[in-house]
């Protein structure tokens, strides 16, 4: 299944890229963005993806196929959320809430371009370029 993980590539395409992320982490759409946030604002929050392991946030993002199911994928989003806290605000409705983000995240890396690079604008996504050959030989990884 086709997923969207963290990477490096492209970064400083953009002035205002950063990376904390692990490469080839999976990654989702912040659960919070701030209030008024332009996409190019000081925080980022508008322009990052999470990752669902490690918390931390990247700007630049790549599409792999992953031996990856659509439960486990709902799984991995419940658990980062569970270990962010996010879990106590939406308590019962937590299953519901991380099997429609994984299916948001599945429709999402649907649409884009196997290995490319990606950069997220607001609610939009902006394609960077294709991974190189390497990536496409580490990409065959399973996620943690």
């Amino acid at each position: 299944m086709k997923i969207l993980v963290a990477t490096k590539a492209t970064q400083g395409k953009r002035t205002n890229d950063f990376s904390f992320a692990t490469e080839g982490e999976p990654v989702m759409i912040p659960v919070m963005e701030c209030d008024g946030e332009p996409v190019d604002g000081h925080c980022g929050c508008r322009r990052a993806m999470a990752e669902l392991e490690s918390h931390s946030a990247t700007t630049t993002v790549k599409v792999v196929e992953r031996d990856l199911t659509p439960r486990r994928l709902e799984l991995l989003i419940r658990k980062s959320w569970q270990q962010a806290g996010w879990a106590k605000l939406v308590g019962a409705r937590i299953e519901g809430h991380a099997r429609d983000e994984a299916q948001r995240l599945i429709r999402l890396a649907q649409a884009m371009r196997l290995h490319g690079v990606y950069g997220r604008r607001g609610e939009s996504m902006e394609f960077r370029g294709m991974g190189s050959a390497e990536d496409a030989a580490v990409d065959a990884g399973v996620p943690r």
